[in-house]
């Protein structure tokens, strides 16, 4: 099965795999390995606070870069989207479900990932357009200019003792993106219809008033705020299905009419990310 949706508010959060038609063979016998492939899910948000996905590389000027795309545009990768719902699903990285869900390696035995994460790209200056790839804008002027310097914060290593480390570079800076950015980005996961649970549970963490994303969260950085959802089901046992599966892309532009719109909105999974 295929979960695919887009999501605005917590409220906006309902399963469609109940209406699905189920696949039975000419005996009237369910299939025992049923499988939907999956539901995507569209997300657009805005920041409630700043947030910083760090690069893992220091600049000129700045400790700490925040990760960005081709086009030099600030960016979530799906890795790190990926990362932290898991760690939210069992700290422990050991549960049934979470292995079940994100995949597993042991020494004879392992099991790939059933759920993936787009990255999150910027939505443009008209609000719609998600800016992913390499496209034809002008980065210095007007909305866009705004993420070529991003504002910095200061901030100083503390002691063992509860005091300034002075020692080893005890301050450093780090780059943040501004209050208000939006992104979106596409959730999807095969299963069947024993996942709905699972599934439920992934996208009740993300509506969740203290998800947080990036670094410093404990300084209230990271919060993000779904503003619209869309969603569809596709049971890949049957042909209309698995043809209408086929022909959607991967853009986050893509046209999704006949998608179930719980959040009243045509945009994907995105959020907004707020100061504090």
């Amino acid at each position: 099965m295929i979960f695919w949706q887009l999501l605005k508010t917590q409220t906006d959060l309902h399963s469609p795999i109940s209406s699905l038609p189920r696949w039975r063979n000419a005996n009237n016998q369910k299939n025992p390995h049923e499988e939907y492939t999956q539901i995507p899910r569209l997300l657009r948000n805005k920041a409630d606070t700043p947030f910083a996905i760090g690069s893992g590389e220091k600049g000129f000027t700045v400790d700490r870069l925040i990760a960005r795309d081709a086009l030099g545009l600030p960016y979530i990768p799906g890795s790190s989207l990926a990362g932290v719902l898991r760690h939210e699903l069992d700290p422990k990285d050991d549960s049934e479900e979470v292995m079940k869900l994100f995949g597993f390696q042991a020494k004879e035995t392992g099991q790939g990932s059933r759920i993936n994460f787009s990255s999150a790209h910027l939505i443009g200056a008209d609000g719609k357009m998600v800016i992913e790839g390499l496209q034809a804008i002008d980065l210095n002027s007007g909305y866009y200019s705004y993420f070529q310097k991003l504002p910095e914060r200061d901030h100083v290593r503390m002691n063992d003792r509860g005091a300034a480390d002075t020692k080893g570079h005890g301050k450093f800076d780090e780059e943040l993106v501004h209050k208000g950015t939006r992104f979106a980005f596409s959730i999807e996961m095969s299963g069947d219809e024993s996942d709905q649970q699972a599934w439920q549970h992934v996208l009740d963490l993300i509506h969740q008033p203290l998800f947080r994303l990036g670094a410093g969260t404990r300084k209230g950085f990271g919060k993000l705020k779904v503003i619209s959802c869309k969603a569809q089901v596709f049971d890949l046992q049957t042909k209309n299905d698995l043809l209408t599966y086929l022909a959607h892309g991967n853009s986050l532009n893509e046209n999704l009419v006949g998608w179930q719109n719980q959040a009243q909105s045509n945009l994907r999974i995105g959020f907004i990310i707020n100061s504090t």
